[in-house]
């Protein structure tokens, strides 16, 4: 028996409350098998300072104490889940080497200086703030 799973466009919903005001969110999509080991189906990453759009000019800082709701792409997926298996939704703020580390400090990525400042994220997930998966 296999249950059958097919992502289109699939993208994660969820609203964050961010200390940081440029910060990412990285989210990951594996299968756990049954004795625990995990293989990745697919990931995305959402660099907040460029959350409006794909045709957004200059990066947009977040404001504190706001919370927001993004949405990570995880592109075209499909894949076949076997009996017995488990998903595994991972959220952090980086998944490097994958993607550049960001330092949080505001400056472009290509300017940095090797000082960081650390994230400090929020996910909110219940009744009144759901998170969904789906297009």
């Amino acid at each position: 028996n296999r249950i059958k799973s097919k992502i289109e466009q699939g993208k994660i919903n969820k609203e964050f409350d961010e200390k940081r005001q440029r910060q990412d969110f990285a989210v990951r999509l594996s299968d756990v098998h049954p004795d625990g080991t995990s293989q990745l189906v697919q990931d995305g990453i959402q660099r907040m300072r460029w959350r409006l759009s794909w045709d957004q000019k200059v990066p947009i800082p977040m404001r504190p104490n706001v919370v927001y709701k993004i949405r990570v792409s995880l592109w075209n997926t499909s894949f076949v889940f076997p009996t017995n298996h488990r998903l595994r939704l991972s959220i952090s703020s980086s998944n490097h080497p994958r993607f550049e580390a960001n330092p949080n400090t505001g400056v472009p990525l290509s300017m940095e200086d090797g000082t960081t400042i650390i994230a400090q994220n929020t996910v909110y997930h219940d009744a009144t703030i759901p998170a969904t998966f789906g297009t």
